[in-house]
């Protein structure tokens, strides 16, 4: 009976320690682009702006062009974790598609993108 219940409380401690790690480990970071494209004329200067959702305090981004000749970047992404945003600035230089790509070391949100034209 004492090797029962011993075994008992080693189980119900092992549970108790992963569900305390758990909870303290978990990720509510949630990122979005509330647009899926955007209609720019050329010499127009504009910001994209990620929602971040608790984010956490090592998340980095990085924003790219995929066409300099069409978009390009102005200023590397600006991050107001207290807003929860982070603000790209571009210009549109000439005619043509070009995506947006904000790369974050989260891997639940890698690469968010938007079209512009």
């Amino acid at each position: 009976m004492k090797k029962f219940l011993v075994t008992l409380i080693v189980i119900i401690l092992a549970v108790s320690v992963g569900f305390g790690v758990f909870y303290l480990v978990r990720d509510t970071e949630v990122i979005s682009l509330g647009t899926a494209s955007l209609y720019k004329d050329i010499d127009d200067s504009f910001e994209v702006s990620l929602d971040m959702k608790d984010p956490n305090s090592y998340t980095t981004v990085e924003v790219t062009s995929s066409d300099n000749q069409v978009l390009e970047v102005i200023d590397d992404v600006r991050m107001d974790r207290e807003k929860g945003i982070a603000t790209g600035t571009f210009k549109a230089v000439a005619g043509g598609n070009a995506t947006i790509t904000f790369k974050t070391n989260n891997a639940k949100f890698r690469n968010i993108t938007c079209d512009i034209v």
